[in-house]
């Protein structure tokens, strides 16, 4: 496994992370360990199979799960020390999308969008003119009036992009964002994140159980299995020589469930 090292250009930092859920008495160590570096334009994988700790890890870099130990920072800031108000500041630089796209049934395709810079006290116009444009980048103007139960998969994961991205943020965590898609709708799902990140330089974490997205999608990976980081480093290097008996299962089987 790749050494961490130290970065100018970046924007997340893991160190010694730890995160343990106790339920009537019994506890499950989730994550154990986690060291790991993202810099500034990356599209960094993580990989692993369902209960390797991929989704916890994910929540605990925006705090939406408080970590049990260890520190998370997020350029330079350590996210756990600061107020409510600080952190939901923070928050805003950023953004996530899910697989199950989490988006409001009763609300249309450009309130879904506008929501979150409703919460954040943007005035109507400029709501308007922001939505306009994502709307736009993602290709679903025609759609602005239709509700999400009339919309396709991928259509419906084209709005929870777009409403992710309208507050401008710095990173993107997509958690199996394609997973619920078809192979060609997460093809192009995976297109746009890519024009995302190149055009918008949004730097995006990528949650998958599915080695091919991170094989064709993402510049670095990190290996997960059973709460611990295994393989860490350059997809190229990762997949080249892989060193973790997990690493080659999910090589050979092209993502493991």
């Amino acid at each position: 496994m790749s050494q961490q090292t130290t970065s100018t250009n970046e924007v997340i930092r893991i160190e010694n992370l730890g995160k343990t859920f106790v339920n009537k008495g019994n506890s499950v160590e989730a994550l154990k360990d986690i060291n790991l570096s993202v810099n500034k334009g990356d599209i960094f994988g993580i990989v692993g199979v369902s209960g390797a700790g991929k989704s916890t890890l994910a929540r605990c870099i925006n705090l939406l799960e408080k970590p049990t130990s260890g520190k998370i920072t997020v350029n330079g800031v350590n996210l756990a020390v600061l107020g409510e108000k600080s952190l939901n500041k923070q928050r805003q630089k950023i953004s996530m999308i899910f697989q199950h796209f989490n988006l409001f049934s009763q609300r249309t395709v450009r309130k879904n969008v506008a929501f979150p810079l409703e919460v954040a006290g943007v005035d109507k116009k400029t709501i308007e003119q922001r939505v306009d444009e994502l709307l736009g980048y993602v290709g679903l103007s025609d759609k602005a009036d239709s509700y999400p139960s009339q919309l396709s998969g991928g259509q419906k994961q084209r709005v929870a992009i777009a409403r992710a991205l309208a507050n401008n943020p710095e990173i993107l965590l997509c958690d199996e964002a394609t997973s619920a898609l078809d192979s060609l709708t997460a093809y192009s799902t995976l297109q746009l994140l890519t024009d995302i990140n190149k055009q918008l330089g949004v730097t995006i974490v990528f949650i998958t159980h599915e080695i091919g997205a991170v094989r064709n999608f993402c510049n670095k990976v990190a290996v997960l299995d059973e709460a611990g980081i295994v393989e860490y480093g350059s997809v190229e290097e990762v997949f080249k020589n892989p060193t973790s008996d997990i690493t080659r299962k999910i090589l050979y089987y092209g993502g493991v469930k």
